[in-house]
């Protein structure tokens, strides 16, 4: 599995901090978020890639804030829909969201550039194991690969700025970092 993190320096510039450069090889910079994925007896944590605050379309269907139906978010609103009268407005609008719904895809995205990079690498490199027998389950080749060329990442804490502009202490331990954070140039550099 993927847990989710962010970059510290998401929100403190008000709304053009996502226009700030992300320092590279920095894991100062870069915090594990709340939310995230948890490694529990029994499970396992891979990896831990981009999942705060990435700024992507959303459908402009009915938005929810605590709950509730609203008609808009902090920044937005949902006019861009199409409508007869306006019929070449962009049926979404663009959201920070948040999730492991999009560390994990980020992650696949990473393993497809692995298996681009090498040809002779398949999905059957993953995991090694036959499907009726959990007990002969374990990472394969192309895994491991992913899992050893991440950067770990120590336990800790640090107060980042929330969306709305207050503060926000996320703390995480060990069992939310995995193998480390993955870095798509430090893993394509592990593939032969």
């Amino acid at each position: 599995s993927v847990g989710a993190g962010g970059w510290v320096g998401q929100w403190k510039t008000g709304k053009t901090w996502w226009l700030q450069d992300v320092p590279e090889g920095d894991l100062s910079q870069i915090y594990v978020a709340g939310f995230s994925s948890r490694q529990k007896a029994g499970q396992y944590l891979d990896v831990v890639s981009t999942g705060r605050y990435l700024q992507m379309p959303y459908p402009c269907a009915q938005l929810y804030k605590d709950g509730q139906i609203t008609s808009g978010t902090l920044n937005r609103t949902c006019a861009a829909k199409a409508t007869p009268d306006n019929a070449h407005s962009a049926p979404f609008q663009y959201l920070f969201i948040s999730g492991t719904s999009f560390s994990a895809p980020t992650v696949a995205g990473i393993v497809a550039l692995m298996l681009d990079k090498n040809p002779g690498l398949s999905n059957a490199d993953a995991a090694l194991g036959t499907l009726d027998n959990p007990a002969s389950w374990g990472p394969g080749s192309l895994e491991v690969m992913l899992e050893n060329s991440a950067t770990p990442i120590a336990p800790g804490s640090v107060t980042v700025t929330h969306r709305d502009g207050t503060s926000l202490t996320e703390t995480w331990g060990t069992d939310a970092t995995g193998h480390g954070w993955v870095f798509v140039d430090d893993t394509l550099a592990a593939v032969p």
